[in-house]
């Protein structure tokens, strides 16, 4: 009993027994956070089926590109990205690209397309061509007399419309480069 009430009225016990107990309740306190809030995940709102799973289809069949696809291509190089002939780049060229702007604003110019002063020439190549979509990079180099760098664009194409009436259009157009790696020469 003596040695009992001897480590109670010890000096050291006294003088640590409140910061053990204010370590112990933090403790407890970032227990109990922890547990309560660690689960951000919500209950599913759907019941798990025992149906099996429903599996993408094969993707689509490679095909050779149009000679639409080639001519919408072409039309909208020297049309949109000339700044030659706005209406008619009016008219093949989808709703992401135009992003909202009136027909009045496209003809203006100021429009959502790069620009570049392109020689007839051009290099091509198709990163995939499906029935009703394409990816096709250009090399473009510029114009006589126009001291600038030769460029690769990347230009997205889809075919759209009704069946009997389908027609492409360019739905992307954008300078395409790998980024710089930069090098630390010896």
């Amino acid at each position: 009993m003596n040695l009992v009430q001897d480590l109670f009225t010890s000096r050291t016990l006294n003088r640590w027994l409140p910061r053990v107990a204010v370590v112990v309740l933090l403790a407890g306190v970032i227990v109990y956070v922890a547990v309560r809030w660690s689960n951000t995940a919500t209950p599913l709102d759907t019941p798990v089926s025992s149906k099996p799973a429903v599996v993408p289809g094969p993707p689509p069949r490679e095909t050779k590109l149009s000679a639409g696809a080639r001519q919408v291509a072409a039309e909208f190089i020297h049309t949109a990205v000339a700044r030659k002939n706005l209406a008619a780049a009016w008219a093949i060229t989808g709703e992401s690209i135009k992003a909202g702007t009136s027909y009045k604003q496209w003809l203006s110019g100021n429009i959502a397309v790069v620009p570049y002063p392109a020689a007839p020439d051009a290099g091509l190549s198709i990163q995939y061509s499906h029935r009703n979509d394409a990816d096709l990079l250009f090399a473009l180099t510029p114009q006589k007399g126009i001291k600038m760098k030769p460029q690769f664009f990347e230009m997205m194409l889809n075919r759209v419309g009704p069946p009997g009436k389908k027609h492409w259009l360019v739905t992307y157009w954008a300078p395409y480069s790998h980024p710089q790696v930069p090098y630390q020469g010896n």
